[in-house]
C-alpha cells in the first residue's frame, strides 16, 4: 500500500491534491481517515483513468510515468 506523501513523491502532485481525489472518490482507499493507505493496484487504476489522463496540470513525473506504461505495458 502506499501513503499520500508516498504518491506525491512518486508523481510530483502535492499531497492536498491527492487528499482531494480521494475526497471526490477519483482515487479509492482502503478506508479514508488521516492517513489513506491507496494499493498499488488502486493507484495505477486511478493514474491511467480518464481524469488522470486528461488533467491539464498533468506533473512531468506523470507524464514519464504514462510514456513508461505506454512503451512498456502496451505494447
Amino acid at each position: 500500500v502506499l501513503t499520500n506523501r508516498d504518491i506525491a513523491r512518486l508523481t510530483g502532485y502535492s499531497k492536498s491534491t491527492i487528499n482531494d481525489w480521494i475526497f471526490y472518490d477519483k482515487m479509492k482507499v482502503l478506508s479514508p481517515s488521516k492517513k489513506n493507505f491507496v494499493p498499488k493496484v488502486y493507484f495505477i487504476d486511478f493514474m491511467v483513468s480518464k481524469h488522470a489522463i486528461k488533467n491539464p496540470m498533468t506533473t512531468d513525473k506523470h507524464k514519464q510515468m504514462l510514456a513508461k506504461f505506454e512503451s512498456e505495458v502496451l505494447k
